[in-house]
């Protein structure tokens, strides 16, 4: 009996060392596993700053798009005030020489009728 007890003892020994040999690398697999999730949270805050620029330059980009979008609107706006004058002057020009027109007829007339009484 005493025996099996100091062989008892000796696994139960044994048994300890091994628990605290697996309870050791327990610990170091827990810390290898932070440190992986320290560099992941590490490479996600990189890849949020890049996106967080990259979202800053595309914001940039569509406010410059907008102000060029304004200028092209006022722009066409000009065209067509100034296509408006244009038809406008056009139409008093056409008025104008068919006034011309009307006046050189009148020309012809007056003299035709002074040739006629001579």
């Amino acid at each position: 009996a005493d025996s099996q007890l100091q062989d008892a003892k000796n696994n139960v020994g044994s048994l300890n060392g091994q628990l605290d040999s697996l309870r050791d690398q327990l610990q170091s697999k827990q810390g290898e596993v932070q440190q992986k999730i320290n560099e992941v949270q590490q490479k996600i805050s990189e890849g949020n700053q890049k996106v967080a620029e990259k979202q800053r330059e595309v914001d940039a980009l569509n406010q410059q798009l907008n102000n060029n979008n304004q200028q092209v609107n006022s722009l066409n706006d000009q065209v067509k005030s100034l296509q408006s004058k244009a038809d406008a002057g056009a139409k008093d020009s056409a008025d104008l020489d068919s006034a011309v027109r009307d006046v050189q007829d009148l020309q012809q007339y007056a003299d035709n009728a002074v040739n006629n009484n001579k």
